[in-house]
């Protein structure tokens, strides 16, 4: 995997939900057929030119019942564009998943200052292929570098647990967005 660039991140509220298999399960050990793989795959920081695939691929996320669901609107999109705290994994010019980083900290209810994956989504093509995993290792190592302990929140309709846990974060209380619960996992630096 091949990582580029670290900036600061501006301070957010968000909610994380993925198009990726469980790390632990036998179905991500390989791809489904069809699927391509995460050869020469990148992470790398969102230009303005990936706005549209971004924005398309954060949609997949929405779900009927949450109220306020932002995730995807051009706003939220942009703003972490334009502040170079949306990542992307990309080969050559295609898109396969976006993850939006955030800053939480005591003014959102978070004991100290964390990093958070604020939205993580992969195209429906590259699911099971290790692209969901490549972005929150990113956020992993951009968490110990900045020695912050790192969230991720997953709506229960999304069906994350084994995936985070598979990934070395422990469950953390379950918390509510407009009244719809949801998942909190940390992990410390």
């Amino acid at each position: 995997m091949e990582i580029e660039h670290r900036t600061p991140l501006a301070t957010g509220a968000g909610i994380c939900g993925t198009a990726e298999e469980s790390p632990t399960s036998s179905k991500h050990q390989q791809p489904r057929p069809g699927a391509a793989s995460t050869a020469g795959d990148r992470v790398l920081t969102a230009t303005e030119a990936d706005y549209e695939a971004v924005r398309t691929t954060n949609s997949l996320l929405r779900l009927p019942d949450v109220p306020g669901f932002y995730w995807d609107t051009e706003s939220y999109i942009r703003e972490a564009i334009r502040e170079e705290r949306c990542m992307v994994v990309k080969n050559q010019t295609v898109l396969k998943g976006a993850m939006v980083l955030e800053r939480r900290g005591p003014e959102a209810g978070y004991a100290r200052e964390s990093l958070a994956v604020g939205s993580l989504a992969v195209r429906p093509e590259y699911r099971k292929t290790g692209v969901g995993m490549m972005l929150v290792r990113y956020a992993v190592q951009r968490a110990r570098q900045e020695g912050l302990r790192l969230y991720a929140e997953s709506f229960f309709p999304y069906r994350k647990v084994d995936f985070y846990l598979g990934l070395g974060f422990r469950r953390g209380p379950q918390r509510y967005f407009h009244g719809v619960p949801y998942h909190v996992f940390f992990l410390d630096p």
